[in-house]
């Protein structure tokens, strides 16, 4: 796998969010989190952006929303400062192979997690590329 370095401008987000177990995650709380986000839409949007925070041993917070500056008044809003990540195509389902093999990356390349997080961006796009593609937050060592 190629991780590629990629810098993302600032983002405005209006979505939902969750905080859970990885079981619940894995039984399907975040499908149901977008599902109920494309709902409230009426719509698929093209781009749909999850947002990770692993700050719990058991689990972690998710935020999925779609970039939008306008009134949608039954979501919740999320900036998002300037990141950057290490970045892989995903085909879908289950990310833990590729964000585990992007933080053996990150770890090679002499990198860290980025303070305070977000940890991980899940980009899923309706465009015909890969069904997901998966941001792990970094910042540079600073010795």
């Amino acid at each position: 796998m190629t991780g590629t370095l990629v810098e993302h401008p600032p983002r405005r987000l209006a979505g939902l969010a969750w905080e859970g177990t990885y079981v619940e995650a894995a039984d399907g709380a975040v499908r149901r989190l977008m599902d109920d986000l494309f709902a409230r839409l009426g719509d698929r949007p093209e781009t749909l952006w999850g947002v990770s925070w692993e700050d719990r041993p058991d689990g972690f917070r998710h935020f999925v929303g779609i970039e939008s500056d306008r009134d949608l008044p039954s979501l919740q809003w999320l900036d998002l400062p300037a990141l950057a990540s290490l970045t892989a195509d995903h085909s879908g389902g289950d990310a833990t192979g590729v964000y585990g093999e992007l933080q053996a990356l990150r770890d090679a390349r002499d990198m860290v997690r980025r303070p305070g997080g977000p940890d991980m961006l899940d980009e899923h796009r309706r465009d015909g590329g890969p069904a997901m593609r998966a941001h792990l937050v970094v910042a540079e060592t600073t010795d």
